[in-house]
């Protein structure tokens, strides 16, 4: 039997299968990707809409990045929440 591939939410610090979980990208230009599997750094979040809040307010994208992630893409992940 395979194992499935797991990765820890940036938020909850909860491990989970790469299913329940939403990637975000910084690619070597500098762009963020949304959701995307695109090389680069890498960060996950858990696919629950409850953890948008404190994704925002603590600016855990900032921290996994080392950098300032700009108000966009936070935009583009609530979009995706609201989508759903």
């Amino acid at each position: 039997m395979k194992n499935k591939v797991q990765r820890k939410c940036i938020v909850t610090n909860r491990i989970l299968d790469v299913e329940q979980l939403i990637r975000i990208v910084k690619t070597k230009s500098g762009e963020y990707i949304v959701n995307s599997d695109a090389k680069g750094r890498g960060a996950y979040i858990s696919n629950d809409p409850g953890i948008l809040e404190e994704l925002k307010r603590k600016r855990f994208l900032n921290r996994s990045f080392k950098t300032q992630v700009p108000e966009q893409v936070y935009i583009e992940i609530e979009n995706l929440f609201n989508n759903k």
